[in-house]
């Protein structure tokens, strides 16, 4: 067996004290409180892949009431509420498949009532109006992209 130098041993004493302090380390850092100044603030936009910008802008505002709030190359803002829902049409060609994984929720106030509606404008639904949780409906729909889509809040706009 070799012999160990008191050097050797040192360093091995300083390694294994190292770690433990190390191993904290990590722990404090993944622990840390993060300043406001490093938090996301909201979400400020969703931003939607379409493959016709004009058909789906017509989609958003004459079948489910959004305002554009402005239009620019390639994109269109709208309006809904709290939030801003951009249609992008170069983020619809460069994103495949064109719909993902994504749900946007229309918070409404009567769901029978805005589900009657819409369908009026032809929005067809894929779910009719439905009981969630022991308070709220919701009804599902797409847009012209295959973008899932739905209304949500009480069945009706009167207190039950």
């Amino acid at each position: 067996m070799p012999a160990v130098s008191l050097f050797q041993r040192a360093a091995a004493l300083v390694v294994a004290a190292a770690v433990p302090v190390v191993l904290y380390a990590a722990i404090a850092q993944k622990d840390k409180v993060m300043q406001p100044s490093e938090k996301l603030k909201k979400v400020g936009f969703v931003l939607l892949g379409v493959t016709d910008l004009e058909r789906s802008a017509a989609f958003y505002r004459d079948r489910l009431g959004l305002t554009v709030q402005s239009k620019s190359e390639g994109f269109v803002f709208l309006d809904a509420g709290g939030i801003t829902l951009g249609l992008s049409k170069d983020l619809g060609a460069t994103r495949k498949p064109t719909a993902g994984a994504v749900e946007v929720v229309f918070q409404v106030d009567d769901v029978k009532g805005m589900h009657a509606a819409l369908k009026a404008r032809g929005v067809a639904f894929t779910q009719e109006p439905r009981q969630v949780t022991a308070a709220e409906w919701a009804a599902n729909f797409a847009d012209p992209d295959g973008h899932c889509l739905s209304i949500f809040g009480p069945p009706t706009g009167k207190a039950k």
